[in-house]
């Protein structure tokens, strides 16, 4: 009978560590099926937005870019624009989706002045919740927050 209560001991000791074990691998499966699912709602839906919107920017002989960032902690998607023109300094800013650290949401960031970071919004979206009307929207209301403040910059005698 030695040793019972320290075999009982480490016989729950064994037991949390399977479970800790268990629910680790499922967290990390969890976290592995919404990266996988990002990245789907990266390419189907936030890029070919994004890139129409690059599109609509250089038939106006303006500077757009989009950028993918595979970064495991925080994937994301960028916008980036510069609406100067070979005669005209305009406003720089870009626009990023970017998955939320939970792994269950994404949210939205814009910066208005080239170099700053995004600022994102308190608003999350669900990843199954993310719709082409959201992200049409949203970039629409950026390029026009944009377009704006070069119109208020040049009133001003400035640029961003």
């Amino acid at each position: 009978m030695a040793f019972e209560l320290l075999e009982e001991a480490l016989l729950q000791l064994r037991q949390q560590r399977q479970k800790e074990e268990t629910e680790e691998i499922e967290r990390q499966s969890a976290a592995d099926e919404a990266l996988k699912r990002f990245a789907r709602i990266k390419s189907e839906l936030l890029e070919p937005i994004f890139k129409r919107a690059v599109t609509l920017l250089v038939e106006e002989d303006l500077s757009a870019e989009v950028t993918d960032e595979d970064n495991k902690a925080t994937p994301s998607i960028t916008l980036t624009v510069d609406l100067s023109t070979e005669k005209v300094t305009g406003s720089h800013g870009s626009l990023t989706c970017r998955l939320h650290e939970s792994f269950q949401a994404c949210q939205f960031g814009k910066a208005i002045t080239r170099g700053t970071e995004p600022v994102f919004t308190d608003r999350f979206y669900k990843l199954q919740e993310l719709t082409e009307e959201i992200v049409y929207r949203t970039t629409e209301r950026f390029l026009l927050d944009l377009i704006a403040s070069v119109s208020i910059n040049r009133a001003n005698g400035s640029t961003s």
